[in-house]
């Protein structure tokens, strides 16, 4: 025994915590993988039946942790019977795959003349996880229209602030195949080296999809892996990936899809230039 004060007390809360047994520390919870469907246009709408005209129903697929889920498969489902309508190609049901952001739009819906309300039933799957959701419009004559029956509201679902954003627009997404061929095309005198896609996914590695920005080094496009938070309307949030100050590429969804890593590009900061039916 250690002959010094507080000595024996020190010894018996050793016994005393040996007799009780420490209690393991339980881990946090794992939040289980799933998809969310988020309808971001089309809830509460009117539908002009004797003009054919409506709102597009849009949707944005994310998973547990709120963000964008690029290539689910969505399909809208039309009801079969009384308000109800078609899509451009004759049927009750349209297949759409989310874009980078996540979002897919059911287009080219003309409603039927029956009056009243329609709702859209809409399924999301991707990676062995599905989701479903319903959107309510309502088909009404024409002379009802303006008439102060519809309604435009905002909801806040998040809010971050001094958070680095980019245009929704600038995301893009390449399989590792692409971007492996990219590394191995790329000469070693341009000085640039093309950004390390991140680890394989368990299945076939060459099939994974990466999403990311281009980034302009030089002349060239670099395909650049991020990571993305909260989005809004037009913005998203990059948690990982680029810095500020970074020149990166925007434009559609179509000609960011066909941009190849390695590319060269000229910078242009002017305005585009409005299209005919931009004007009308």
């Amino acid at each position: 025994m250690i002959r010094t004060p507080g000595g024996s007390v020190f010894l018996s809360c050793l016994l005393l915590t040996n007799l009780l047994g420490a209690r393991p520390v339980d881990p946090p919870p794992q939040t289980a993988p799933m998809l969310n469907i988020v309808i971001v246009e089309g809830e509460g709408t009117l539908n002009n039946v004797k003009q054919r005209v409506n709102r597009e129903p849009i949707v944005q697929v994310e998973d547990e942790n709120h963000k964008p889920v690029a290539g689910a498969a969505v399909v809208f489902f039309l009801p079969t019977s009384g308000p109800s309508g078609t899509f451009a190609n004759g049927s009750q049901t349209l297949t759409v795959t989310t874009d980078a952001t996540g979002r897919a739009a059911a287009t080219g819906i003309h409603p039927n003349h029956t009056l009243g309300k329609m709702q859209i039933r809409v399924t999301a799957s991707a990676n062995g996880l599905s989701a479903s959701a319903v959107i309510t419009q309502t088909n009404i004559a024409g002379a009802n229209v303006g008439r102060g029956l519809s309604t435009t509201a905002k909801i806040k679902t998040a809010e971050k602030k001094n958070v680095l954003a980019i245009p929704i627009q600038a995301l893009a997404v390449r399989t590792r195949k692409d971007l492996e061929e990219a590394a191995k095309n790329s000469k070693p005198k341009s000085g640039v080296t093309l950004a390390a896609p991140p680890p394989a996914a368990p299945g076939d590695p060459k099939k994974d999809e990466i999403q990311g920005v281009f980034v302009v080094n030089g002349k060239k496009a670099i395909f650049r892996p991020v990571d993305t938070g909260i989005s809004g309307v037009t913005d998203i949030e990059i948690t990982k990936g680029l810095q500020q100050g970074d020149e990166i590429v925007v434009g559609s969804y179509k000609a960011l899809r066909t941009l190849k890593p390695e590319a060269s590009v000229k910078v242009d900061n002017t305005a585009p230039k409005k299209t005919e039916d931009q004007q009308n």
